[in-house]
């Protein structure tokens, strides 16, 4: 897993079928670079995220995703 921070959302006007419901959004990730992955979980601007990326995304939702949100990361560190 990775970490990054969501920098904004992506509209797509067509989907993929395959693709499950959910936002596309930008994150700026933690060592540098960006990339776009599927958000199930609501994050917003500026939270902190967990990523997966690659086949263990695919597999994940069974779906051609290269990058998906399983996480937001709490600010305050406590549960």
């Amino acid at each position: 897993m990775k970490t990054g921070t969501v920098t904004g959302r992506i509209w797509a006007t067509k989907r993929h079928e395959l693709l499950p419901p959910g936002a596309l959004v930008r994150l700026e990730m933690d060592g540098g670079g960006s990339l776009v992955a599927l958000d199930g979980f609501g994050v917003g601007i500026g939270d902190e995220a967990l990523v997966i990326q690659g086949s263990v995304a695919a597999h994940y939702c069974g779906s051609p995703v290269d990058a998906m949100v399983v996480g937001i990361i709490d600010p305050s560190g406590e549960r």
